[in-house]
């Protein structure tokens, strides 16, 4: 027998045989049968066992070269449908790393331009970071802002997943700076991995709340991701669903103090 192969097909007919000969042979014959298949090479000494059994190992012989057919059969379409996978998932990454990469320039970096000084006013006009145009890094407009001009001269966008992370970390916890812009790259990473809504737009309202969280000393944004991280609650493992967003986290400071206060673990 195959390896790895447990099983065989007797077929139903083989009854009438079987009905025809001696009690005491119909054992022998069974045994022989189970000593073939398990590789046993058994000699038949009795003449009737023989003759019933000869045509059963050419059976069982033609059903395991139809059986290894079959294996090879699927093992190569496995095969092939694994590469066919393999480069149907390559596509795809090479898609979604070109979309986010994109994606994430249009959405951030487009909004670089805006004035984002302390004199914002509260008009509700949104910038939609999805359709905006690329924007030269070190804007002069930003020239008395040393943190900004780091932020500027930054150049993340092509790195992976995890390194753009871990550089965008590193600038909130060394700079703590009060545009919006790192804040929102970061939130959409974590967003994205955690299941929650990413920030589409910079909005005036949401820069000007981000810069008075900033100025709280509880603020700590890195702090406020590892609780959320933490909270199935607030990735919408409640009974209501809700799962927390960047605009709830900068509505107020109780809202972000019970997140570090872990509340809702």
């Amino acid at each position: 027998m195959a390896e790895g192969k447990k099983s065989f097909i007797l077929y139903a007919d083989l009854i009438h045989t079987v009905k025809k000969m001696p009690k005491e042979k119909v054992a022998d014959l069974f045994c022989t049968i189970l000593e073939y298949v398990n590789d046993e090479d058994p000699i038949v000494d009795d003449m009737v066992v023989d003759l019933v059994f000869e045509p059963i190992k050419h059976q069982l012989k033609r059903d395991l070269v139809r059986y290894e057919k079959t294996k090879s059969r699927k093992a190569e379409a496995g095969r092939i449908g694994g590469l066919v996978k393999a480069e149907k998932s390559k596509k795809i990454l090479a898609e979604v790393s070109c979309a986010s990469s994109a994606r994430r320039e249009k959405t951030i970096l487009a909004n670089v331009a805006d004035n984002d000084n302390d004199n914002d006013n509260d008009n509700d006009n949104d910038n939609d970071i999805s359709k905006g145009t690329n924007v030269p890094k070190g804007l002069p407009s930003f020239a008395d802002s040393s943190v900004r001009q780091e932020w500027n001269k930054a150049d993340f966008i092509n790195l992976p997943t995890q390194e753009a992370k871990s550089f965008l970390k590193t600038f909130i916890e060394t700079n703590k700076p009060d545009f919006i812009e790192p804040y929102a790259y970061l939130w959409n990473l974590f967003a994205t991995e955690n299941g929650l809504s990413e920030m589409r737009t910079l909005t005036d309202a949401r820069k000007k709340k981000l810069k008075t969280r900033v100025r709280e000393p509880m603020f700590d944004f890195i702090k406020i991701l590892m609780g959320i991280k933490s909270s199935q609650m607030l990735k919408g493992g409640g009974t209501t669903g809700w799962k927390v967003d960047f605009d709830w986290i900068v509505e107020s400071e109780s809202n972000y103090v019970k997140i570090l206060e872990g509340k809702y673990n």
